[in-house]
């Protein structure tokens, strides 16, 4: 056993040392992607091309082609995306990551036969390099699979930069594509003791309606080219799916998919976006959460929620972590993470834990919001949670989308509780956002003027 895992693991021992960090962060490969100019249409022709001759060459009968031809140039095309586009990931130096096994490829995009094809294909002809996966062993027995790690050869990349696809500018040739599945449902998250642990995915039919709002707005987008950060397409991902009585009605927030999302720019590179070469604007709900709280209990508050008298301006920061961290956790934290420590480093350069103990903090925030120590109480006849918060949240923001889309032909592209618009057009979505979340809060408390709503623009 021990000779056949050393054998698997060879390749990987092998590489240097940076090599095998590289190959730590590889990116995921969807093999959803897709050539979207001539000249990426062009490099995959040429693949094409070498690997069928390459195929004919070792066996004629058994590799000759009719009807399938096409949709094995799609898979060459998927598989050209993923290699081409992660040559721009700094961490993975162009390492991607893709299990091989045949029920890998089961209802994806790409067949097995296909796919083990093109992987054989572009190995055999010194296009790609390919490090074989392995089972990681403990002394119980396999813990879990490690995939594949596949890489552009720089053979790949002269081909393409002779078809004119520079190896930093793929994208502008090639596109991940959508993603498949459009609308998401998971599982109740569980903490063991150390992290939080994601819930499962479950397998629950979603409502022919969810699935044609995220089609028509990846459909829009497509007409748009969001530069200097990366969209696919969007799905709604909703939570707690196991809980009784759901109904589409908890979470539902929209993700652009792929590590490498837009999304998961720090806000001043968000910034940097820009949407058919124009500049962008963030449009932000401030105070999301809290506000949906208050309005949930026919409560208002003055002023800015995180700002406390005693703590000032300068423990604002704090006094957000502690409210965003208890509506997290249905009750009051009792102890600052390592988290919270870690981003508060990051931004003030101070000590979170000796600059503001907890006990402070959380003494100051719940005398000036005592619904924080409320949260168990039912609501319309139901605990309410973070996640039904984020609904509220999440409806305010698709059903903006659709109206700028619909009424407007404005693209808008979603972080959570804002949205990323075009600054010439950030005006209106601040007047759609405000009226859409205000129809939203209307359902619970009335009338509009006890709520402090506050929309707020960013740009450069």
């Amino acid at each position: 056993m021990a000779n056949m895992i050393n054998a698997k693991k060879r390749k990987t021992a092998e590489a240097s040392l940076e090599e095998r960090t590289a190959m730590f962060n590889a990116v995921y490969a969807p093999l959803t992607g897709r050539p979207i100019s001539d000249q990426g249409r062009a490099v995959v022709t040429r693949l094409h091309e070498a690997i069928t001759a390459h195929e004919r060459d070792i066996n004629p009968r058994k590799y000759s082609r009719g009807k399938t031809s096409a949709q094995f140039e799609k898979a060459i095309g998927a598989f050209a995306a993923d290699l081409l586009l992660a040559q721009s990931q700094k961490k993975s130096e162009g390492w991607i990551q893709r299990s091989l096994r045949p029920v890998s490829f089961d209802n994806g995009p790409v067949t097995r036969t296909q796919g083990r094809a093109v992987v054989d294909g572009l190995v055999a002809l010194g296009l790609m390099r390919r490090v074989n996966g392995y089972a990681h062993m403990t002394g119980f027995g396999p813990s879990h699979y490690v995939s594949p790690k596949l890489r552009a050869e720089p053979a790949m990349l002269k081909l393409a930069e002779e078809c004119g696809v520079a190896a930093d500018e793929a994208e502008q040739h090639f596109t991940k594509g959508q993603p498949q599945d459009l609308v998401i449902v998971r599982g109740a998250s569980v903490y063991d003791g150390y992290k939080k642990i994601k819930g499962k995915v479950l397998k629950v039919e979603a409502p022919e309606h969810l699935w044609n709002e995220m089609q028509e707005l990846n459909s829009f987008l497509e007409g748009f080219t969001l530069e200097h950060g990366t969209h696919r397409g969007f799905f709604r991902g909703y939570n707690n799916g196991d809980r009784a009585g759901f109904d589409f009605d908890r979470g539902g927030r929209l993700y652009s998919a792929g590590e490498d999302s837009y999304q998961n720019l720090p806000s001043d590179e968000r910034l940097k976006l820009t949407i058919d070469g124009e500049a962008v604007a963030e449009v932000d709900v401030r105070a999301s959460f809290i506000t949906i709280l208050y309005a949930m209990h026919k409560l208002h508050f003055d002023g800015d929620p995180y700002v406390i008298t005693g703590l000032g301006i300068e423990g604002r920061q704090a006094v957000k972590m502690f409210v965003a961290a208890t509506i997290g956790n249905g009750a009051p934290i009792d102890k600052w993470s390592r988290k919270h420590a870690k981003d508060f480093f990051e931004d003030t350069g101070l000590r979170l834990r000796k600059r503001w103990p907890l006990s402070l903090v959380a003494q100051a925030a719940l005398k000036k919001h005592p619904l924080l120590g409320m949260l168990d109480e039912p609501i319309k006849g139901r605990k309410r949670d973070w996640s039904d918060l984020m609904w509220i949240e999440s409806q305010a923001i698709l059903t903006t989308m659709l109206d700028l889309k619909r009424n407007y032909q404005v693209p808008s592209y979603p972080v959570h509780d804002s949205l990323i618009v075009p600054k010439s057009k950030a005006d209106r979505a601040v007047s759609q956002l405000s009226a859409h979340c205000f129809g939203q809060l209307l359902k619970y408390h009335s009338p509009p003027t006890l709520l402090d709503l506050k929309v707020s623009t960013k740009a450069v």
